[in-house]
């Protein structure tokens, strides 16, 4: 995308300034947000905002001076008077050097009065707030009531984190109070669990069109595959709104969100949990990678991008081997449901399907998800349809996920040679 086509999709004349560019940038993220759900067109409509806003941020500002030096300061001249004057001073303190008294009778010293520390204290950090720790950008800091029973604050850069353990009958929340100057104060809490169970906090700027630093909480419920919250504080308007990436199983996200993509917002990079128990046993089953970035207060669903093909070919790799060779007796179907979900993403569908129909167990005793006779997700009640085989399964299930397109062109199914009749 050139420059042109950068302030184009903005709505932009040339010449425009950074402010402008964020205005306009915040506008077009707004607009497309306020319809609710975001099919394929309006994700790519974001993402074309995403790109002419970072194309036109990092170029000069064509508002401000270019080309010229900044003013060499005034250099302050000593003369007459000032220069009398600091002789004097410096004379009455030699005189006062000899005359002094010594032994007893030195002056007694002022009082120390915190007064003003007190009250600059106070004004800096609300009573109660417990210890202040450090907290470096890009990590993560886990707590648990069972570590932190009193109050306890965390301070990154310009953002303040004070972190109390919040009662939910036999079991406990964090819940953060989030403040930065100019920006009024936000509480996020997360989940209630016990005491002992770690929640994650962590403190960065997922997207560069944020104007502050933004508060990152992965938050463990506990209970068999469950569950992790993953929520952000993000700046908006005259404070901070809370935006809710969901529940997700197990640890959620390990590491801090980084840029893998390239284009310097950080990817929140999951894997897709529909997959788990659709197809096979939670042991058996296996899920493709998805990718979120955090655009304006919202979560998008970026897994489309070609930037992240080499993720999903990773990805690939493993769940092939697993469909076509399952170890020690796992089930294909989990993981071939898989293989084809990471192989559309790479543009290599008709061909893992084909792998996938020669693999997968025709016979697997498991419930296949239904089909859905209206577009929607989840089906409405009353909508569903049985479907009768592995392969149709699949493929209705890719669909209303949004892997393939309803009207792929797929490999059939080897024909089946009729069998001999008995003697």
């Amino acid at each position: 995308m050139t420059e042109a086509e950068a302030l184009a999709a903005l709505g932009l004349n040339a010449g425009a300034g950074r402010a402008e560019v964020e205005a306009a940038y915040r506008a077009a993220v707004d607009r497309i947000q306020a319809k609710g759900p975001l099919d394929d067109a309006e994700r790519a409509a974001l993402f074309e905002v995403e790109s002419a806003y970072r194309i036109l941020i990092v170029r000069p500002d064509p508002t401000e001076a270019k080309g010229q030096p900044a003013p060499a300061p005034a250099r302050k001249r000593f003369g007459g008077p000032v220069l009398y004057g600091l002789i004097a001073i410096l004379l009455i303190g030699i005189a006062a050097l000899f005359l002094w008294p010594k032994g007893g009778n030195q002056p007694a010293e002022a009082p120390v009065t915190a007064t003003n520390d007190i009250a600059d204290a106070n004004m800096a950090m609300p009573l109660d707030e417990g210890p202040v720790t450090p907290l470096a950008p890009g990590t993560f800091v886990e707590w648990s009531a069972e570590k932190f029973p009193e109050p306890v604050t965390f301070k990154s850069g310009d953002i303040t984190i004070t972190v109390t353990a919040k009662k939910d009958g036999d079991f406990v929340a964090p819940e953060l109070r989030i403040s930065a100057p100019g920006l009024g104060e936000h509480v996020m809490t997360g989940e209630a669990a016990e005491a002992g169970y770690g929640h994650k906090i962590g403190v960065g700027r997922f997207n560069p069109a944020a104007r502050t630093d933004q508060v990152l909480l992965t938050s463990y419920s506990g209970g068999a595959h469950c569950c992790t919250s993953i929520k952000v504080a993000t700046p908006s308007g005259e404070g901070f709104v809370t935006a809710d990436l969901g529940q997700w199983d197990g640890e959620g996200i390990s590491a801090f969100p980084k840029d893998i993509s390239g284009d310097s917002v950080a990817d929140f990079v999951l894997y897709d949990n529909a997959f788990l128990y659709t197809f096979a046993s939670y042991a058996d089953s296996y899920a493709p990678p998805v990718v979120y970035n955090l655009v304006g207060t919202k979560f998008v669903d970026v897994s489309k991008a070609p930037a992240f093909r080499k993720l999903f070919a990773q990805d690939m790799a493993r769940t092939r081997k697993a469909c076509i060779a399952p170890e020690n007796g796992g089930a294909a179907n989990g993981a071939c449901a898989a293989y084809v979900a990471d192989a559309a993403r790479v543009g290599k569908l008709p061909e893992a399907w084909a792998e996938m129909l020669n693999a997968y167990d025709p016979g697997f005793e498991w419930d296949l998800p239904p089909g859905c006779r209206v577009k929607k997700q989840p089906c409405p009640e009353g909508q569903e349809i049985a479907l009768g085989s592995y392969p149709d399964a699949l493929r209705s299930f890719l669909v209303r996920a949004g892997y393939i397109p309803a009207n792929a062109a797929l490999p059939s199914p080897p024909a089946v040679e009729p069998s001999e009749p008995a003697e």
